[in-house]
């Protein structure tokens, strides 16, 4: 009866992490680069970077909001 349950909790943990838990974590980083010869006009220029979302029809809006929101 023990291994069922140890079954059960690692399969539940298997199916909560990534539907769940994973695709709410988002990481904000920023990073500065300096760019040698760059043009006057390109001075201050921001560029972002948005990957590994997953996106599909589970999405919710709120998380495509707290995304676009950071």
């Amino acid at each position: 009866m023990e291994r069922l349950w140890d079954l059960w909790c690692i399969a539940s943990i298997i199916g909560i992490w990534p539907r769940f838990i994973e695709p709410n974590i988002l990481v904000n980083s920023n990073h500065t680069l300096p760019i040698t010869m760059l043009p006057k006009e390109l001075n201050g220029l921001t560029i972002v970077q948005i990957s590994d979302l997953h996106y599909s029809s589970y999405t919710r809006s709120t998380f495509l909001k707290r995304v676009s929101e950071n």
